[in-house]
């Protein structure tokens, strides 16, 4: 659920919660007991409420927590190097050194490629 979402139903729920204390208060059909469970309950949900917003807060903007459902994020792409490099550059290097060039050229022949895809996609995206 979406924060608006949830703030909305907590509004309401609120409103719902004054609603029935007020009633309860203007019929005199309430008792001390249900106070205090009512009273309760405002106090939890202004908590989770609170709590929910803070934690919008802290997390919108504080580079040092990260948001788990981004595919981008640091660990993220921290481990899409790695496979990249444990699979199609050890790959592609190992094809290239059985061509008889030595390992030194290879690199610099991957290196090239990789730079003029680079390259290429950058200016994609600059055109777009």
């Amino acid at each position: 659920m979406t924060l608006p979402i949830r703030m909305h139903i907590m509004q309401v729920h609120v409103l719902h919660t004054r609603m029935q204390t007020i009633f309860y208060q203007r019929f005199g059909k309430i008792n001390a007991f249900s106070m205090v469970c009512i009273n309760q309950h405002r106090v939890f949900s202004t908590l989770t409420r609170l709590s929910t917003i803070a934690g919008e807060r802290l997390r919108l903007h504080n580079p040092g927590i990260a948001d788990l459902s981004d595919e981008n994020r640091p660990n993220k792409l921290a481990e899409k190097f790695s496979e990249l490099y444990d699979n199609q550059w050890t790959e592609a290097l190992e094809s290239l050194n059985r061509t008889g060039q030595s390992e030194r050229v290879s690199v610099e022949n991957l290196l090239k490629t990789l730079e003029v895809y680079f390259q290429h996609y950058k200016a994609q995206i600059k055109a777009t």
